[in-house]
């Protein structure tokens, strides 16, 4: 005989843990954007957001036609910087494309076609440092913070 009382209270830790998970992640970026915002005197912050997809239309008579009929360009999460450079307008700059699964891990960063997946705090943290490590990265954040 099925025992359903188990399952619920399975089900009841399952949701417990990833609510854990998911306010693991974002301390994670919480902290990594307090870090760089410090370091830049406010000028660069981190944050994971919904972007437009810039590949979708290339040709510029089929967007026109595809937005008249309705359709949008997509959208997908991103680990994005957001640049304050002094005197200039804000820039969103995409780092990573970003993925999460519902119950928190495994979350997954995407950077020039490489996908690299997390299964824990220390594995975000790792990940994360890396892209700010990356040499692509680097110019574009200066590049940005210089205009």
């Amino acid at each position: 005989m099925a025992d359903y009382a188990a399952a619920y209270k399975e089900g009841v830790v399952a949701a417990e843990v990833g609510e854990a998970a998911r306010g693991e992640i974002n301390a994670v970026f919480k902290e990594l954007d307090e870090q760089l915002r410090a370091a830049t005197e406010g000028k660069l912050g981190i944050a994971r957001k919904r972007v437009k997809s810039d590949d979708f239309f290339e040709v510029p008579a089929l967007e026109a036609f595809r937005y008249a009929m309705g359709y949008r360009k997509p959208t997908h999460m991103a680990v994005v910087a957001e640049v304050q450079p002094e005197g200039g307008d804000p820039t969103i700059i995409e780092l990573a494309e970003w993925s999460e699964h519902e119950f928190g891990y495994p979350c997954t960063l995407t950077v020039a076609g490489q996908q690299t997946a997390c299964a824990d705090r220390e594995a975000l943290e790792r990940t994360l440092e890396n892209v700010l490590r990356d040499a692509r990265t680097g110019d574009k954040l200066r590049r940005s913070l210089s205009q």
